[in-house]
């Protein structure tokens, strides 16, 4: 008969990990998560792990062990676990570009924070939530539901993170619907807000995101600047997939760079 592990035990090993990882020591972070997954008999550390995954950009194994995850916390009959399941399988569902999927994992999601709610339905929803039924809105090209959602995430208090997040994505809509001064000023408003929290995920994708405001405006050897520190912050922080695409798009660019300085009239 297996003795379980007092629940304090398991939430130690996962603050280590999560410690651990955003310090980029991802070795050790692997080592806490394994340990947490031992321990737990339920689906916690198995979401935990699963969205570490899929922030390093491992999604297909981070899908698989959500998908069990989120089984488990069906069977253990818990909203709570069933909603972060869910949420981080939308998450990592968009990321891949399955956008439907992404929707439909995104609607469990809410549907099992609903369930949790004492209040019902009239219960406001996690920012969590409200970033992510924004996320699906932007795809779909509902600008101002998705607006108007972010700017309740913006004014949420005592969670700064989400608050810049929400920052973030209402500089995509700004860029989406064409006003891209608007979508500039609040992308580098966001990139402060992540600095200040010493966020280098977030300082990553702030950064990039200028990047690519500035490229369309002409401004290639600043865009380049910044490609080059987001791709830095990526890397410390073992975000593989970024490393990737922003090496990529630095190369594109040092090649045009290039051709810029061979032919002035270019540009």
């Amino acid at each position: 008969m297996r003795i379980s592990t007092p629940r304090p035990v398991v939430d130690s090993l996962l603050a280590r990990a999560t410690e651990y990882a955003a310090e980029g020591a991802l070795h050790h972070a692997e080592s806490f998560f394994a340990a947490a997954i031992a321990a737990d008999e339920g689906a916690t550390a198995r979401i935990a792990y699963g969205t570490h995954l899929a922030e390093l950009g491992e999604f297909d194994e981070a899908i698989r062990l959500l998908l069990q995850a989120w089984e488990q916390a069906k069977r253990d009959g818990s909203p709570q676990l069933r909603a972060w399941a869910c949420q981080s399988l939308a998450s990592s569902y968009r990321e891949t570009g399955d956008y439907i999927a992404a929707s439909q994992f995104q609607q469990l999601a809410i549907a099992a924070e609903l369930d949790s709610c004492s209040g019902g339905e009239g219960s406001a929803l996690s920012t969590e939530s409200r970033l992510g039924r924004a996320a699906d809105l932007l795809q779909s090209s509902e600008f101002a539901d998705a607006e108007s959602l972010l700017q309740t995430c913006r004014a949420t208090n005592g969670d700064e993170g989400m608050s810049a997040t929400a920052e973030l994505n209402l500089g995509v809509a700004a860029l989406r619907t064409g006003d891209v001064e608007a979508a500039l000023q609040k992308f580098y408003s966001a990139f402060q807000q992540f600095q200040d929290m010493q966020d280098a995920a977030g300082t990553s994708r702030a950064l990039e995101a200028i990047a690519k405001v500035q490229l369309s405006l002409g401004n290639w050897t600043v865009a380049r600047n910044l490609l080059d520190k987001a791709n830095r912050l990526a890397r410390h922080i073992g975000q593989r997939h970024r490393v990737r695409q922003l090496a990529d798009a630095i190369v594109r660019l040092d090649r045009a760079l290039k051709l810029l300085e061979a032919d002035p009239l270019l540009n």
